[in-house]
C-alpha cells in the first residue's frame, strides 16, 4: 500500500486582535479559505510590537494583519515575509484589502437623508484614515443636498485603559451634542464610537432616535446590542476581506505577484435597527403610513392597502409623501422590502422564492425586477459578487 506524504505544513501568523468585531469576521473568512488549504497552520499573536519575540519564535512563512501604527508596519516588512494587510495606511504599499471607505460614508448619508433628517453630525478618529475618509463621503454627500455636517473628533481604542479620563471624553461629546440642532443624525465611524455615543446621549436624558439617532459601521452586534437602544449599523464585507487577504497571501508566498493589491470591497447595506427609527417627517399622515409600512415588511402590500389604512385618497397620499420625503409611497414599500431582502441573501441560503416570500414580494421575479430598481443589480448577483 502507497503511502501519501502529507504536504509540509505553511505557517500564517495572524495579527488581528479579537476585541474588535471586524477582525473577527475578518478570522472567519481567512478559516474559509483555509478550508481548501489544509496545510495552513495558524498562529495568532497581538498586532503591536509585543508580537516581534513571537515572531520570530514561529518563523512565519506569511503573515495578514490589521495593523495601523506605522513603526510596526515598517518593522514588519524588515522582515522580509509576504505580508498582507486588512486595513490601509496612507502612503503604503504593502499589499492590503480594504474596506471603500468613502462610500461607506455616501451609504451613511444617503441613508439619513431618506428618512428626512436636515441637522446632521460625525463622530470618529481625526488621525485614522479609514474614518477620515467616511467623513470625507458622508460630508461630500451631504454639502450635494446643500447641509452642513458637525464634527466631533475623538481619539479611542477598542480596549480603553482603566485610567481613562472619561469625563473629559464625555465633555467633548456633550459638545457635539449641545450645539447641533435636533433632530440630529449622527454617523460614527464604528460601532464602538457610536455605542459611547449613545452612552453619553443617555446621559444627558437625550432621546435615541427622536433627538439623536445614530448610526454605527461594522454590525458588530456584540457593539450593537449592548447599546441602549439598540444600535444601527453599516454592514461591510469583512468576511469577504478576510478571505481575499489570505487569497492574497496565498498568491505572495508563491512567488506570484496578485493582479490587484489593494483591492476596496464597498459596503454591504444599512442595517437598522432602534436608534435610527425615524423619520422626520411632520405630516401625520406620513408618519401613519411608514409605521404601517415598517410593520408590514413580511407580507405584500400595495399602495392602496396604505391609503385605506390612512384614510385618504391616493392622490393625497402620494402628493404628501413627495412633498415629505421626496418619494413615492410605491417607491417607500420597495425600499422596505428590498432593505429586509439583503441581510437573508448574505446570512442565508434560501432560494429567491423563499426569500421573497418573506420580504413582502409577491414572487421571485418580482423581487428581483424592484432588487435591481434599487441596487443596480439583481438578488443572485448581490449574493454572489456583495455578500461573498
Amino acid at each position: 500500500m502507497r503511502h501519501t506524504k502529507n504536504p509540509a505544513p505553511v505557517r500564517v501568523a495572524l495579527l488581528l486582535g479579537r476585541q474588535l468585531g471586524y477582525c473577527r469576521d475578518v478570522m472567519t473568512g481567512i478559516q474559509r479559505f483555509a478550508l481548501a488549504h489544509p496545510d495552513w497552520i495558524f498562529h495568532e499573536g497581538p498586532p503591536d510590537s509585543r508580537v516581534m519575540p513571537l515572531l520570530r519564535e514561529w518563523r512565519p512563512h506569511g503573515i495578514i494583519g490589521h495593523v495601523y501604527a506605522r513603526d510596526l508596519l515598517d518593522t514588519l516588512n524588515g522582515l522580509k515575509i509576504p505580508l498582507v494587510l486588512a486595513c490601509s495606511l496612507p502612503g503604503a504599499i504593502t499589499p492590503n484589502v480594504d474596506v471603500d471607505h468613502l462610500s461607506v460614508g455616501r451609504m451613511a448619508a444617503e441613508y439619513f437623508l431618506r428618512k428626512g433628517f436636515r441637522h446632521f453630525g460625525y463622530f470618529g478618529s481625526g488621525r485614522a484614515r479609514f474614518s477620515l475618509e467616511r467623513e470625507e463621503g458622508f460630508r461630500e454627500t451631504l454639502r450635494g443636498h446643500g447641509f452642513d455636517l458637525s464634527v466631533c473628533h475623538m481619539e479611542y481604542l477598542p480596549t480603553p485603559p482603566f485610567n481613562l479620563d472619561t469625563r473629559r471624553l464625555d465633555k467633548i461629546v456633550e459638545g457635539l451634542l449641545r450645539k447641533c440642532s435636533r433632530p440630529l443624525a449622527v454617523f460614527a465611524s464604528n460601532d464602538i464610537a457610536a455605542r459611547q455615543l449613545a452612552e453619553e446621549c443617555r446621559r444627558m436624558g437625550l432621546s435615541i432616535p427622536s433627538e439623536v439617532a445614530i448610526l454605527g459601521v461594522d454590525n458588530d452586534e456584540y457593539e450593537c446590542m449592548l447599546s441602549t437602544p439598540p444600535l444601527s449599523s453599516i454592514a461591510i464585507p469583512s468576511e469577504q476581506i478576510g478571505f481575499s487577504a489570505a487569497e492574497m497571501l496565498d498568491c505572495l508566498m508563491r512567488g506570484k505577484t496578485p493582479r490587484n493589491q489593494h483591492p476596496a470591497l464597498p459596503p454591504l447595506y444599512v442595517v437598522s435597527r432602534h436608534s435610527t427609527d425615524y423619520f422626520v417627517v411632520s405630516d401625520p399622515v406620513v408618519n401613519r403610513a411608514l409605521k404601517f409600512i415598517r410593520e408590514r415588511t413580511t407580507q405584500p402590500l400595495t399602495v392602496d392597502e396604505v391609503r385605506k389604512h390612512c384614510a385618504v385618497s391616493r392622490r393625497i397620499l402620494e402628493r404628501r409623501f413627495q412633498s415629505a420625503l421626496q418619494q413615492t409611497a410605491l417607491q417607500v414599500i420597495h425600499r422596505a422590502c428590498v432593505e429586509r431582502a439583503k441581510p437573508l441573501l448574505e446570512r442565508t441560503r434560501l432560494d429567491l422564492n423563499s426569500v421573497a416570500g418573506q420580504c413582502g414580494f409577491s414572487s421571485a421575479r418580482q423581487m428581483t425586477d424592484v432588487f435591481r430598481k434599487s441596487t443596480g443589480q439583481s438578488p443572485a448577483h448581490y449574493r454572489k459578487h456583495i455578500a461573498g
